[in-house]
């Protein structure tokens, strides 16, 4: 039988009859393959140059988790300049601020908030990234049940 299948991989190479009394052969390839699935990136892309990515959404997530800069970075392994730095650079991109800062009292323990502008960014990146996980959740499925059969011509014998 002549088969693979796109959830393992191996490749056998086999001659088989054409028909039940033939001597002419078709040469077959049997696979299984490895675990395959889909996989994809994403960005949002805006007018001009601006693209947000994963590493934008993941600071202003790890933001609206902690309301503190220095706790978003250390989760995300940034640095404190670099944190800022993409902040900056997202609310330049997008022509409004993504988040605000407020000093904190005597003992220190400023907040970093996002604004309505930066919280609507963000619902938005969720929003694509729960659909797109969830087609391809979908297709993975249908990839993993899924058998082809591949059949090659007859080897040359020149």
């Amino acid at each position: 039988m002549k088969i693979f299948n796109l959830s393992r991989l191996m490749l056998i190479m086999d001659e088989i009859p054409t028909h039940k009394h033939s001597k002419k052969k078709h040469r077959v390839i049997l696979a299984d393959l490895v675990p395959f699935s889909l996989q994809t990136k994403f960005w949002i892309k805006g007018p001009g140059d601006l693209t947000l990515g994963k590493g934008d959404f993941k600071l202003l997530e790890a933001l609206a988790e902690t309301h503190n800069l220095t706790d978003a970075v250390k989760k995300l392994n940034y640095s404190y300049k670099y944190g800022w730095e993409k902040l900056r650079k997202i609310s330049k991109k997008t022509g409004k601020k993504v988040a605000i800062s407020s000093k904190g009292g005597s003992g220190g323990g400023g907040k970093v908030e996002l604004t309505q502008w930066g919280q609507n960014l963000l619902d938005l990146y969720q929003l694509v990234k729960k659909d797109v996980e969830n087609f391809l959740e979908k297709e993975n499925e249908k990839i993993a049940k899924s058998t082809f059969i591949a059949e090659l011509p007859p080897k040359d014998k020149g």
